[in-house]
């Protein structure tokens, strides 16, 4: 076995973060927090054993040590009667169920005194025994189990922006399983040690109940667990065993018991699970080089598209994000989000220096033959500045356009040439708000000139200004309907569509963002009864898929209805690299429901965002879900590949 690094206690405290019912509860991760910060400068500092003791000792009942050998000996098993005759197994040494002869014997002797009615099982300890292995043998009293629950995260839901895709965490709770007693039973227990499974079980059924000699409550026995190295994480949580029966002062605990299960008494009321969010609580932040790391760890979990190539990236990314610069820490999470290719990967600083701050002059730049160009003027005032549509940026702010795009694209994600090119020329200009752009500016055949545009936040106050000017829909030629779903939304689009009806041709444009209205338009190409046209693939993570062996991923078909009425027409959709996201995912059910790609390939990026705080006013966004074909066809880092080149319509304006 490999010796552990501190890449491997990363993700052991993942696994207890994501998995542990404890940690769902905030005073368990707050606890987790603490852990996290001592385990992980421990590990650090090369002191490994140090670190994994440290975990297994601040989060007890969320992480085992590895386990002991167990006693050779068989254990001690002694059988007699209580008061009427009911039979009595004592089990003074719960240490000895260790081995498999042990708890056959066990198992034995009370399956016999079960058999015959009415009993009771004296699990107090004798002098000097270890504490809690009734919890850790459920084999011993039988496979009975009571009912037990699971955290389970589909995808990760957003911490910084308004929920998408369906993201969440949830309580699953496996069915209780195993026979019944043919009559009730009575545990005798010590305060603070573990019942065994089956005695929560017969509990459940009203078949079961404990008596207590003296003050305190049993508690729950382990719960399943999964192995982590030589550790094993505790991911399963039964109900809280609660008050059983008390003994008055003088009284005889056996006599308690014998009068329970005679039916004197009745049945103890049901178990219940606590009430938590199965979530992860939102991070304190008193350790920034914590929420750093648990931000790390999420978006290594939690991605779908690159989740291995992340995982292995922590032998390299943990000690980086453990640095207490948080420059250096946002540089480490950038160059794991980098390695993504995802087009949604970002992570946003307030800091007006970082480089992906602040606003633009109120200028779209493309890149056109690998020169940073303008493509439009997003308000008329720009052009008194000096700036015109077709000019190249050679220079900003003083500094050479190469040297600024190489600057930038390590921090943003992309996951095709054409889209690394669109986010670069998105951020080339972008500085402090109200500080002027020094830009020179070179149109084509002239002589170079430096012009100061403003940053005024303002442009860009009601949201990204959409990609072209114009009639949003309307008529190119007679019979060819044009509808620009970077501006027509889906409360708009009925009208739209209903203007259009008559047309032997719709041109769709997906230049730019979809503004939710690609399903509906969808639905009026699509064939009689529907058709699949993608599949969302959210990851899961929770103990229950690893325990009973079934996949990560959850697919939900993408599936279009038919509208009331079709368009019988031929439609064309029109896409570029600006084609990402809702448009991206419009494009694909589109082209499921018949139509025909034109342009150029797609951005390669699409999928519900999700975010991740890392620092107060820092936060990670990543693709929360993967998006395919129908049939599992891969578009992430590829993009949708036209069938045609870009429609032609002589110089109508809209199509510009």
């Amino acid at each position: 076995m490999k010796p552990a690094t501190p890449a491997d206690v990363a993700r052991l405290l993942g696994d207890v973060l994501f998995l542990s019912p404890a940690c769902a509860d905030p005073a368990g991760a707050a606890r987790w927090e603490d852990c996290a910060a001592e385990a992980m400068d421990r590990a650090l500092r090369g002191d490994m054993a140090g670190a994994l003791a440290r975990v297994v000792s601040t989060l007890p009942g969320m992480v085992l040590p590895p386990a002991r050998p167990t006693t050779e000996l068989l254990p001690r098993v002694s059988t007699g009667f209580g008061p009427a005759g009911i039979p009595i197994v004592a089990l003074p040494d719960p240490a000895a169920w260790g081995t498999p002869e042990g708890a056959a014997r066990v198992a034995d002797a009370v399956a016999e005194a079960l058999g015959s009615g009415p009993a009771v099982v004296d699990l107090r300890r004798a002098p000097g025994a270890a504490r809690g292995f009734a919890g850790q043998w459920p084999g011993v009293l039988g496979a009975a189990r009571p009912a037990e629950r699971f955290r389970v995260h589909t995808g990760w839901k957003s911490e910084g922006r308004p929920d998408t895709g369906a993201f969440g965490s949830a309580w699953l709770v496996r069915d209780p399983v195993g026979g019944l007693p043919a009559a009730r039973v009575a545990f005798l227990v010590d305060p603070g040690d573990a019942l065994p499974p089956a005695a929560l079980a017969w509990r459940a059924a009203g078949r079961a109940t404990w008596v207590v000699s003296g003050g305190g409550d049993p508690v729950a026995p382990t719960g399943s667990t999964l192995g982590h190295g030589a550790f094993r994480v505790v991911a399963g949580e039964f109900a809280p065993p609660g008050p059983g029966l008390r003994c008055g002062a003088g009284e005889d605990p056996v006599a308690v018991a014998a009068r329970w299960v005679r039916g004197d008494a009745p049945p103890p009321p049901p178990l219940a699970f606590p009430e938590v969010p199965a979530g992860v609580p939102r991070p304190t932040h008193r350790d920034p080089r914590v929420s750093a790391l648990r931000a790390l760890l999420m978006v290594a979990r939690f991605h779908p598209y690159r989740a291995d190539a992340l995982d292995a990236f922590l032998e390299t990314s943990v000690p980086r994000i453990w640095n207490p610069s948080d420059r250096v820490r946002i540089a480490a999470l950038r160059a794991v989000l980098a390695r993504t290719g995802d087009g949604h990967a970002r992570v946003r600083v307030p800091d007006p220096s970082d480089p992906l701050a602040g606003v633009p002059p109120a200028v779209r730049l493309r890149m056109v033959a690998g020169a940073p160009t303008i493509a439009r003027l997003l308000h008329p005032s720009v052009r008194a500045y000096g700036a015109q549509v077709g000019d190249r940026v050679e220079r900003i702010d003083e500094v050479p356009v190469a040297v600024r795009v190489a600057a930038l694209r390590p921090l943003l994600p992309a996951g095709t040439p054409g889209a690394a090119d669109l986010y670069a020329a998105n951020r080339l200009l972008v500085g402090s708000p109200g500080r002027d752009a020094r830009v020179v500016l070179r149109t084509p055949g002239e002589a170079p000139r430096m012009v100061l545009l403003p940053r005024d936040p303002a442009v860009f106050a009601a949201g990204d200004p959409a990609e072209r000017d114009g009639p949003a829909a309307g008529w190119l030629r007679p019979g060819i309907g044009y509808i620009d779903l970077d501006r027509i939304g889906p409360g708009d689009l009925p009208a739209v569509l209903s203007a259009l009806r008559g047309a032997k041709e719709w041109v769709v444009d997906l230049r730019g963002r979809a503004r939710e209205a690609g399903w509906l338009l969808a639905a009026h190409l699509a064939p009689p009864g529907g058709v699949d046209a993608a599949r969302f693939v959210r990851t899961v993570v929770g103990a229950t898929a690893a325990l009973d062996g079934g996949g990560a991923m959850r697919i939900v078909p993408a599936r279009v209805e038919p509208a009331a009425w079709r368009f019988g027409g031929k439609t064309t959709v029109w896409v570029d690299e600006r084609t990402q996201s809702q448009s991206e995912l419009a494009a694909l059910l589109l082209r499921a429901c018949g139509a025909r790609l034109a342009g150029s390939r797609t951005a390669g990026a699409l999928g519900d965002v999700t975010e991740v705080e890392v620092a107060p006013g820092v936060v990670a966004a990543f693709s929360g879900q993967r998006i395919e074909g129908a049939q599992g066809e891969t578009v992430h880092g590829v993009g949708l590949v036209p069938s045609g080149s870009a429609p032609r319509f002589g110089s109508v304006r809209p199509l510009r």
